[in-house]
């Protein structure tokens, strides 16, 4: 386990990160960081790929929680609010 706050990680090679938790009836889970790429710095355009392995939901405890692997790609374009 890691303790609450604020953690940086500093590598040489592309990592990723996953923040989760769960308890007994509920779960989450979600990337910390993104592999983004500006695809057209004109429009905003962006775009990018994610891995994130999160547990399962229980089932409200009738089910033993196993860990999922969800893999995606993810394309956007930012605007001035």
């Amino acid at each position: 386990p890691i303790a609450d706050g604020v953690h940086l990680l500093v590598a040489d090679q592309p990592v990723g990160v996953l923040v989760y938790g769960y308890d007994s009836y509920v779960s989450y889970g979600y990337p910390a960081g993104l592999n983004l790429n500006v695809v057209d710095p004109e429009t905003g355009e962006f775009a990018g790929v994610f891995s994130a392995i999160q547990p399962s939901d229980s089932d409200m405890g009738g089910r033993e929680i196993v860990d999922v692997k969800i893999n995606g790609e993810l394309y956007g374009r930012l605007e001035e609010a």
